[in-house]
């Protein structure tokens, strides 16, 4: 994090210069003191985040297949047949907020699902279709998103 926060800094500054490298270092220095202090982000995640990469890449891979199909099984929900809209709940195996967070997200931005209450692990999700609603319990994201929890946490 703390080089990526470094490195953001020398972007935006366009420029560097021994000022520049300095205070971006102080700056990064102090945003990872109150990280560690504030928001409980302990060094060694840090490198537990480096390692996790892969996983994340192919995270962001399988999001954006999963757009793509849903969105054409859309279009053909569209124009061929009538909406049979469900509402289903279901529960993530999930442990973190933030992984959670992630997967509502994850579902509510694949067109035909709509995340409508994420209550611990309790997800509640408008869908298009019964065939949407099928593939929410145990779907790809959810494995995944395990994959990188465990990564994070062991």
């Amino acid at each position: 994090m703390s080089v990526v926060l470094f490195l953001l800094w020398l972007i935006l500054n366009a420029r560097i210069t021994v000022e520049i490298v300095v205070v971006g270092l102080v700056a990064t220095g102090a945003a990872m003191l109150f990280l560690w202090k504030f928001l409980d982000w302990p060094p060694g995640r840090e490198l537990a985040a480096i390692r996790q990469i892969p996983q994340i890449i192919l995270y962001a891979g399988l999001l954006v297949k999963e757009i793509l199909l849903a969105n054409v099984f859309v279009a053909k929900v569209i124009y061929r047949k009538k909406p049979q809209p469900v509402i289903r709940t279901f529960r993530t195996k999930l442990k973190t907020n933030f992984a959670r967070t992630v997967l509502a997200n994850s579902i509510t931005i694949t067109p035909g699902t709509i995340t409508l209450t994420c209550e611990g692990d309790l997800l509640t999700v408008h869908c298009l279709m019964p065939e949407l609603a099928q593939s929410l319990e145990d779907s790809s994201f959810e494995r995944r998103l395990l994959r990188i929890e465990e990564g994070f946490h062991g």
